[in-house]
């Protein structure tokens, strides 16, 4: 007789040609870039924060980047293998950015896995992780040493262990639930409390459907308590941002750049402007990227800096600045959420001057992630007609993502940042695409006489 049985769940990487592919560009960027910091100015924080990281006195006192409350264990441990690499005389910064690399490679993989354990005959998946792969800002924040690597590892590893718990296999989906759940609240603590909701909501769904809570889900539920437990500074720290922000009390829930300012700036702050371009072109002349900015006139070599004074055309460039400045909107004003929300997810525009010229020239990425948008709600439909079962991913991966978008409503303050944190969301995009694929999770591969 034919006896079916499960295909193994992970698959050797080193015979992925994406993944091949994928290590090779963003190598190449990291390589090409140098020491130059300009397109992520806080880089040089994390950079700051890793040559004294494991110095016997080390505080955050400072340091520009991760936060406080932060264990410095948990960054002692995350960042030893860029440590290590400094040993065999690698510069610091692309130690980091190898680092960065390697996690983001880690995200994709485990992605493809359940792309290939699902054994769908479906193309949509491959092309939506073409298309994100591919976005110029989010491969930027794939290669450089920030923390969005972190996340994409936190939730790509948090999303496939969710996908592996409702399959009995609950070792390796436990510790990846877990795994996730400490990267997320170590690293953003306003991400993890999406997280945390979007956990609780699939408790109570499950609970009201199924009048009981299945041993998986409570796996779920220890999961993401374990991080607070060993972290207490961190839980209360979240504790009180949630607070705040229900009562509309000072210390309210913040989407910080890594600065620890929670004054209102500019729509580009915290991105690329021609100026700092220049800067730091001129400051690292060294590096392949530098010699082909000057070689290409890209920036220019003087190094005098403007003294031109204030003029109508600066004051015009000023007040478009400001006008896109995003203004966070508040829970107890429904209107403020849906306009703060739609300026997160479509700002900037290609139609409109963004501010800022390196701004004008990023804004055409969002017609990919217009495609993305419309691809995610044609998948959703089809889900709803076919009457197909609905997967514990997607009941989490859909209701983070709400919960993503309405924090990011009342936290973010300016385009710059908020189009990084926005790439947080293309996991659960690619989740929910996932899951809503048809699968063939079970495929016949020999037969046994009986």
């Amino acid at each position: 007789m034919t006896e079916k049985v499960r295909a193994p769940f992970f698959f050797n990487p080193l015979r992925s040609r994406l993944l091949w592919i994928f290590v090779a560009a963003h190598g190449a960027f990291a390589l090409v870039l140098g020491d130059v910091m300009a397109f992520a100015p806080d880089e040089g924080g994390y950079l700051g924060i890793f040559n004294e990281l494991y110095s016997r006195n080390f505080s955050f006192a400072g340091h520009l980047g991760w936060v406080g409350t932060t264990p410095t264990l948990y960054l002692q441990v995350v960042y030893l293998p860029a440590k290590l690499l400094t040993y065999l005389g690698i510069p610091t910064y692309l130690a980091l950015r190898i680092l960065a690399i390697a996690l983001s490679t880690i995200s994709v993989y485990l992605l493809l896995c359940i792309a290939k354990y699902q054994g769908s005959k479906e193309k949509f998946f491959s092309r939506a992780l073409i298309a994100v792969l591919i976005i110029p800002t989010s491969f930027m924040w794939m290669s450089l040493s920030l923390r969005e690597e972190f996340l994409y590892l936190g939730f790509s590893a948090f999303v496939t262990g969710l996908y592996l718990m409702n399959r009995t296999r609950s070792r390796p989906a436990m510790f990846l639930l877990t795994l996730g759940a400490f990267l997320v609240c170590y690293t953003k603590g306003y991400l993890f409390v999406a997280l945390v909701f979007a956990a609780i909501a699939l408790l109570l769904i499950r609970v009201i459907l199924q009048r009981k809570l299945a041993m998986p889900l409570q796996y779920v539920a220890l999961a993401i308590l374990i991080p607070l437990i060993f972290a207490p500074a961190t839980s209360r720290s979240l504790i009180s941002a949630v607070a705040g922000q229900i009562t509309g009390a000072q210390g309210a829930l913040t989407a910080s750049d890594g600065t620890g300012s929670s004054a209102p700036i500019s729509s580009t702050s915290g991105s690329t402007s021609a100026a700092m371009l220049a800067a730091e072109v001129r400051a690292n002349p060294n590096s392949l990227f530098s010699q082909l900015a000057l070689k290409s006139k890209l920036v220019s070599p003087s190094t005098a800096p403007s003294t031109a004074p204030s003029t109508p055309t600066a004051d015009l460039d000023k007040k478009r600045v400001d006008r896109l400045s995003l203004q966070p909107g508040h829970i107890r004003k429904p209107l403020t959420l849906i306009t703060s929300s739609a300026r997160f997810l479509f700002l900037p525009s290609p139609f409109i001057d963004n501010g800022s010229k390196f701004q004008n020239i990023g804004s055409y990425e969002e017609i990919i992630w217009w495609g993305l948008y419309l691809l995610v709600g044609f998948m959703i439909f089809r889900l709803i007609r076919s009457h197909r079962k609905i997967d514990d991913l997607f009941i989490w991966a859909t209701t983070f993502s709400l919960f993503f978008i309405i924090i990011s409503a009342v936290t973010e303050i300016n385009v710059g940042t908020s189009l990084r944190h926005r790439s947080i969301l293309l996991i659960p995009i690619l989740a929910i695409i996932l899951t809503c694929q048809i699968s063939n999770e079970e495929v016949p591969v020999t037969s046994v006489s009986a």
